[in-house]
């Protein structure tokens, strides 16, 4: 795995400088614009990405696992492969710690929708959506209160005579 990791790392970041154009002052000034915010992720170095793990709550405690694994912003951009379960193995989580694996994928998911151009299939945007509060209460759409002030009425194109002298 770890060579595996290493070599497509390699691969990603040469895809990265080609991007660039190969133009140093250009990566660093992208770098620098990404430095504070999630965004153009495909820049990010291993060091922005601890940066990121670090300020989520629930993943601080395993941030530093991801030093020297040659995990980059062009890695997590550009590999359809790469995703929240190779992030959790890179970063040491155990599979019993169900909590912070749930945090990685959200987050994760987040990071992928908002800072890269990677397409995202049905199921992962379902996964982002975030369920209403059971406590929350919506108002009753227009066609319910609609229906609620208006009488009934009967469908005269199916009534008998005797329904007719009824209504009147």
């Amino acid at each position: 795995m770890i060579f595996y990791l290493f070599r497509t790392s390699f691969h990603y970041g040469i895809l990265v400088l080609k991007r660039v154009n190969y133009d140093k002052k250009e990566l660093d000034r992208r770098r620098e614009e990404s430095l504070n915010e999630n965004q153009d992720v495909l820049m990010w170095t291993n060091e922005r990405i601890i940066q990121w793990l670090t300020a989520i709550n629930g993943l601080k405690e395993y941030a530093n696992n991801l030093t020297e694994t040659g995990i980059h912003g062009g890695l997590i951009a550009l590999d359809e492969t790469f995703d929240h379960n190779t992030l959790a193995l890179a970063l040491q989580i155990p599979s019993q710690q169900t909590m912070a694996r749930q945090i990685l994928e959200r987050e994760f998911r987040l990071l992928i929708a908002n800072g890269t151009d990677r397409k995202m299939d049905e199921n992962d945007r379902a996964k982002l959506k975030r369920h209403p509060s059971l406590f929350s209460r919506k108002p009753k759409s227009k066609a319910i209160n609609d229906e609620a002030t208006q009488p009934n009425e009967v469908d005269s194109s199916n009534a008998t005579p005797t329904d007719e002298n009824q209504q009147s």
